[in-house]
């Protein structure tokens, strides 16, 4: 699948479109990831393996469906698949929310509908990044990363709040309705963007080959093999920690719910100053010294969330301002790295290898998930949380060690390289 650039005026009408789209449905799913643990943990007393059960499920389908959801995306034109999945989500939003109103939302309903969810999010995991070349200008990649991660940093920063606050003043099942309206205000968005997308013929296409493509380009291209590799590894600890976190504050420090959104909500402020700093780091260091200094604020200042004994002022003060660091630096890192995958990779291949890299990127969270859920259960959220903090530097480890490092500014597709794997 090919696309036309966009003129000048319509890249920034696109961009703007895409952006404001992305910022409100993702406000609305950001409210909904943590409602529905904290609902868990409320109402039907979870555990920490239950939560990382739920936590797990909505990134488990990446696993299967993303190598064939690559393809698709490529196959297809993007901007009408994000339509339809869009609209996807909110129906289920809407079903789930009239389970939450009957009084029937168990565990088992809101695992179920996650897993759902989780699988149409994925095409939104391949779709949206495979659009962004194709609505703005060669030479804003990075910009426009920027500002998308900027929308997805600021949802991460109002979502946990909203969600905390809403939980408890109106219940799961509005918490649900609002995420639906949000997808629907989305698919409006992308029904005015503009762009001219160009399908590859049929007799090119060969189905296993095209599955298979993504994985075995990210594990052959060395740049994409090592922004992966460090992401995967990052993931898969952060998502342990980030989980028997989430019961450590509630159980061991007595936090409420309202306590722990406010906190992961600061904390995204960071990201957004974040994914807007990205571009002056990068120019200022060159990308891989910025990456390189960002992974390392990201993996070592985190350890300071064990130092909190209770639910005071102080205690939820120092896990805020760890979380803005936090989320500063990795979001700052995650804009070069994403913007690196798409300049190496050739357009028609874009879907495909988001799809590859992803496998992995997101893939680790769910296992990552279910890995805290369970140290957690077997020794303590506590304990756990400190194992996995000081795990966290070892995807410093994997990065520091590549090519990426040395890299001074966005690199092009190498032709020898695809003609022989893509």
């Amino acid at each position: 699948m090919t696309t036309a650039p966009a003129d000048s005026r319509r890249a920034v009408t696109n961009l703007r479109l895409l952006w404001s789209g992305q910022l409100v449905s993702q406000v609305g799913s950001e409210v909904t990831k943590l409602a529905l643990p904290l609902y868990a943990l409320s109402a039907l007393q979870a555990t920490s393996g239950q939560i990382g059960l739920l936590r797990a499920a909505a990134f488990a389908p990446v696993m299967v469906a993303m190598p064939l959801i690559g393809v698709w995306t490529d196959r297809l034109r993007r901007r009408p698949v994000l339509i339809a999945v869009n609209t996807a989500q909110a129906a289920v939003l809407a079903l789930l929310a009239i389970v939450a109103f009957s009084g029937e939302a168990g565990l088992f309903v809101l695992v179920a509908g996650v897993a759902v969810l989780g699988v149409l999010a994925q095409f939104g995991e391949v779709g949206y990044p495979a659009l962004v070349p194709s609505v703005v200008e060669d030479g804003d990649l990075a910009r426009a990363n920027g500002r998308l991660f900027g929308a997805q940093s600021i949802a991460e920063s109002a979502g946990p709040g909203i969600a905390g606050v809403m939980l408890g003043w109106v219940g799961l099942g509005w918490v649900l309705v609002i995420d639906a309206l949000s997808f629907l205000v989305a698919t409006i968005t992308l029904m005015s963007i503009r762009v001219v997308e160009t399908v590859r013929d049929r007799a090119e296409r060969h189905l296993l080959r095209e599955i298979t493509v993504g994985l075995r380009v990210v594990m052959a291209h060395p740049v994409l093999r090592a922004t992966i590799a460090t992401a995967t590894t990052y993931n898969l600890l952060d998502s342990a920690a980030t989980t028997v976190f989430l019961v450590h504050a509630a159980n061991n420090l007595g936090m409420s719910v309202t306590q722990i959104g406010v906190v992961l909500g600061c904390g995204s402020v960071g990201a957004i100053l974040g994914s807007f700093a990205s571009s002056r780091f990068a120019s200022a260091l060159g990308i891989g010294r910025a990456m390189t200094l960002m992974q390392a604020a990201g993996t070592i200042l985190p350890f300071a969330l064990v130092l909190p004994g209770d639910a005071g002022f102080g205690s939820v003060a120092l896990c805020t301002a760890v979380f803005v660091a936090w989320c500063f630096s990795i979001a700052a890192y995650s804009v070069q790295s994403l913007s690196i995958r798409q300049s190496v990779t050739p357009q028609h291949l874009l879907g495909r290898v988001m799809a590859g890299s992803w496998v992995f990127v997101l893939g680790a969270v769910p296992i990552g998930a279910l890995l805290g859920g369970a140290a957690g259960n077997a020794w303590g959220p506590g304990t756990a949380l400190v194992v996995f903090l000081l795990a966290l530097p070892l995807s410093l480890v994997v990065l520091a060690t590549s090519a990426v490092p040395r890299i001074t500014a966005l690199p092009k597709p190498d032709p020898a390289f695809w003609e022989r794997h893509g």
